[in-house]
This record gives structure tokens, sequence and C-alpha cells, in this order.
């Protein structure tokens, strides 16, 4: 208990292989709920494929993440415990979600697209700043 994960590619779950299937399905909403976040993006065509412009909160400033960065599956803002970076839709696209461990552990969203970053350095500083972050805001 109290620790984190960070995930850089798609998010958990969004992908589901069924025993003897050849391809992935979309998972149902239940399975995402298990994380208690907002899984509305594998409903809506346009959240689900088309990755958008995202740009840090000044939480995620304080933990070194990029300028800019182009990210998918963007989540409702108020579902997750730190909003990390938002879209151009306002969308959440890096954030941390407390399942109630230490303040700032949990699951860490980061990255939100297939192609990685020229410079890893923040995930790694995230990753091991996880537990000092800022304050939910």
């Amino acid at each position: 208990a109290g620790g984190s994960i960070v995930s850089v590619g798609y998010p958990p779950f969004v992908f589901a292989l069924k025993q003897g299937a050849t391809k992935p399905e979309m998972p149902s909403k239940e399975i995402m709920a298990t994380l208690g976040i907002d899984a509305d993006f594998l409903y809506r065509g346009f959240f689900y494929y088309d990755a958008y412009i995202s740009y840090p909160t000044e939480a995620g400033k304080e933990l070194g993440m990029p300028e800019w960065w182009c990210s998918g599956y963007g989540v409702d803002p108020k579902k997750v415990t730190t909003v990390l970076g938002v879209d151009e839709h306002g969308r959440a696209t890096a954030w941390i979600k407390s399942y109630g461990g230490p303040e700032g552990t949990g699951l860490i969203r980061l990255w939100g697209n297939d192609q990685l970053p020229q410079d890893m350095g923040f995930i790694k500083k995230i990753a091991e700043r996880a537990g000092s972050t800022p304050r939910p805001r």
C-alpha cells in the first residue's frame, strides 16, 4: 500500500483481449471503473483515437512536465486527484489518482500517445518524487 504506478502509454485496461480472441476489444466501463477514473474517452470517437496538444498545469510545471505535448485519452479533471496537464478541450491528459496512500502516490498518468518523449527525464523525476508531489488543485 502507498506505492505508485506511472503509466506512459495507453491507459490501463484500454484494450481488452479475451481468451481465444484474435484482436482486442474496447473494455466495458465497469473494467475502467475499477481504477475510479472517468472512461468516457472510450466512447467518444474523437477522444479515443485523436491526440490533442496538452499543456502542463502549475502542478505539472513544478514536477518538470514539458511545455507542451500531444496526448489522447483525456479524462474529466474532477475525477482525478491532481491534474498535471490538460488538453485543448480542458480534459486532464496527465494526472495523479490517489487511492488513499501517502500524498502524491497512486496511479500517475503521463504522456498518452505512442510516440515516446525525446527527453524522458521528467518521467523519471516524477516517478522518483511520487509521494512528495504538490497538493491537489
